[in-house]
């Protein structure tokens, strides 16, 4: 508390520029080592904002397993995070969730998954970290499961395109 009242008794002088502290490279707090990256079928646009201010759509997406994956980690890889403000994470055990969607792989849904009985496993914030398990815990995908990434887009003036997508990384 010293050293900060001192700094703001001197003006809160910049510094040295020789003594500046390096930026963090960006790509720390991704997740290391994913197995597959997946993206939606399609883009969505987003209304401008308006007579609404926010709109709530899930895109359901394949990660392409031939066989049952323990996933042990993941990450929401946000498309356009001028309009995305956060993320919830599902998974559909059944695929049914493509029977819902447009073929854009979206559709409507609001306070969770829709029509869907899907497993929350986690979210995402602007600056979130990857959500890794515990060590010696994971979650269970099927072949047939999808991954549910309920949207919720803060609008703006313009219309704008999303097609955020979901790092996976599945244990040994």
């Amino acid at each position: 508390i010293a050293l900060i009242e001192e700094w703001a008794d001197a003006g809160g002088p910049i510094g040295s520029i020789e003594d500046a502290v390096s930026l963090p490279d960006p790509r720390v707090g991704l997740l290391s080592d994913p197995d597959v990256e997946a993206f939606p079928a399609g883009r969505y646009t987003t209304s401008p904002a308006g007579e609404i201010e926010d709109e709530f759509i899930c895109f359901t997406i394949d990660p392409g397993l031939t066989e049952a994956e323990w996933l042990e980690a993941f990450q929401v890889i946000p498309d356009d995070v001028a309009v995305v403000h956060h993320v919830l994470v599902g998974i559909d055990h059944e695929g049914t969730s493509a029977e819902l969607a447009n073929p854009d792989g979206t559709y409507p849904c609001f306070g969770g998954f829709g029509e869907l009985d899907a497993s929350f496993i986690g979210g995402w914030i602007p600056g979130a970290s990857p959500i890794e398990f515990p060590e010696y815990s994971a979650y269970r995908l099927n072949p047939e499961s999808r991954v549910v990434l309920q949207m919720h887009y803060h609008l703006v003036d313009e219309q704008r395109e999303d097609g955020t997508g979901i790092a996976l990384r599945f244990a040994d």
